[in-house]
């Protein structure tokens, strides 16, 4: 009996270092410990942090005439299945629906992931370069690694373009790589 051909999936699912980038206004600061101590129940333990002012401001990914000025990065200890993404942005958008201003979120959730070759991050609006996941949730590409360093995509916003963003990513990957061994 001859042998079938089976495709080269990997046995084990593709995992991933996820990051929650929270955008909000200096007047909205209170908020962001009760953020970070849901986030923690849901996702586990943040183990890297940063928080800094940026020179470029940060558009709203809900509001076309809205900006944030205050920059939160954060990244959990624990590994995720590349799928669970969807579940992730979803946890995102309860807690953006429960901390509310005016009927406006009080800090806006951008999750996504880090790998050893790209940054991916979440959407809830559909574009040329973006790809629909499911449960009406896209993911785009914000950055490739080429050549020791991550690089920027066309489409990749203004904001992620930033130096301080790309070093931030770069070393994310290094703790994802390092935790891989």
């Amino acid at each position: 009996m001859s042998k079938k051909w089976k495709p080269p999936f990997e046995k084990k699912d593709l995992q991933a270092r996820l990051f929650i980038v929270c955008s909000y206004d200096s007047d909205n600061k209170e908020y962001i410990k009760k953020i970070k101590h849901h986030l923690e129940a849901f996702f586990g333990k943040i183990d890297f942090e940063i928080q800094f002012t940026p020179l470029i401001p940060i558009a709203s990914q809900y509001f076309s005439n809205k900006e944030y000025d205050i920059y939160h990065l954060l990244s959990f200890e624990r590994p995720i299945v590349r799928e669970e993404i969807v579940d992730i942005r979803l946890k995102t958008l309860q807690l953006e629906t429960k901390f509310q201003k005016d009927g406006f979120p009080v800090v806006e959730l951008d999750p996504g992931y880090v790998t050893s070759n790209q940054v991916v991050r979440t959407s809830l609006f559909e574009d040329k370069h973006k790809i629909y996941l499911y449960k009406k949730i896209y993911s785009e590409t914000l950055f490739y690694f080429e050549k020791g360093s991550f690089k920027p995509f066309i489409h990749t916003p203004k904001f992620f373009r930033s130096h301080d963003i790309t070093t931030t990513f770069n070393d994310l990957r290094l703790i994802y790589v390092n935790s891989e061994t």
